[in-house]
């Protein structure tokens, strides 16, 4: 039995990642709505409710049915599973699942795992290698190692706090995930990593060219800026002595072109299947040109379902 001081305090945690939860906080509107849910807890956990009472508020009908659609089949994939909301965990796959954020990780598992938008199911085998860059808590590499049993996976998450989170996630996997906490490019080095909201996707690699972007989220008190190490998936592949790459799986918020430079002896030696998420349309030409250039083999594929995603094959 969750008391009302558990869920009160969870409410307070997650708040921490974004700012219009913490004026909300300091209303007791929420904090009335968070009592409430008590009711819902004293019977049977209700996932849907939670996040009505929590997340929605007054959002017009429409969305709230879009959103609804998709908490129900997350719920569906959990089973009767229970949030547990003193620990930001849920189980997944019979395993503990930590996030920073509910958001993130009901849109993660929605779009990663049950319309599986980087087509795992259908590129990976028991024995592939993969390689999941920008792994943030693990989502991916966790729903892959549903799949591989035989063969290996790297995952590669820059920013140092979602690393924790990510390494927990992966704990269970550790015989066959890699957890690695690297920036991806084309060189080697020290790098600026920018943080906009603590437990959010849209991290991503400070790019001058990209500038006016950067200045415009930075004018947030949420974000924080670290540097970390870089380093090239050819340089990484060579370092390992790895001689087959079957999938890399690349979300890096419009870092793609760096990756796919560093990686040009990879895309050559192995023509491994390439699928970049959340891509920026008017990027998508010159990623696929750039990819032409070193491996005329590959052919691409645009989809939308859900984030806009480039699939790249030979």
């Amino acid at each position: 039995m969750e008391t009302k001081e558990n869920i009160i305090n969870f409410l307070e945690r997650i708040s921490k990642g974004f700012n219009f939860n913490k004026i909300w906080l300091k209303n007791s509107f929420l904090k009335t709505r968070a009592i409430s849910m008590l009711g819902f807890l004293e019977k049977e956990f209700n996932f849907e409710e939670f996040w009505k009472l929590f997340i929605f508020g007054n959002i017009n009908g429409s969305l709230i049915k879009f959103r609804f659609y998709r908490e129900r089949k997350v719920l569906e994939l959990l089973k009767k599973e229970k949030l547990i909301l003193g620990e930001n965990k849920i189980i997944l796959f019979n395993q503990d699942f930590y996030f920073i954020n509910p958001f993130e990780m009901i849109s993660q598992i929605y779009s990663s795992i049950i319309n599986d938008q980087y087509h795992l199911k259908d590129f990976l085998k028991e024995d592939s290698v993969f390689m999941d860059v920008g792994a943030n808590i693990g989502v991916v590499s966790v729903f892959a190692s549903q799949i591989i049993k035989k063969g290996k996976i790297f995952s590669f998450e820059p920013s140092g706090s979602t690393f924790e989170i990510l390494k927990k996630n992966l704990e269970p996997y550790k015989k066959i995930c890699e957890i690695l906490n690297f920036a991806l490019g084309d060189k080697s080095g020290k790098v600026k990593f920018v943080e906009f909201y603590r437990g959010f996707g849209g991290n991503m690699v400070y790019n001058s060219e990209e500038r006016s972007i950067f200045e415009k989220k930075f004018q947030n008190n949420q974000t924080l800026i670290e540097e970390v190490e870089m380093i090239t998936i050819d340089e990484f592949i060579s370092n390992k002595g790895i001689n087959k790459v079957d999938l890399i799986k690349m979300d890096v918020e419009g870092y793609e072109i760096n990756v796919v430079e560093g990686a040009k002896e990879t895309i050559f030696n192995f023509s491994p299947v390439i699928v970049i998420g959340d891509i920026a349309f008017q990027k998508i030409e010159e990623i696929k040109n750039t990819i032409k250039k070193i491996n005329p083999k590959y052919e691409f594929k645009q989809e939308n379902k859900i984030d806009n995603i480039l699939i790249c094959y030979s």
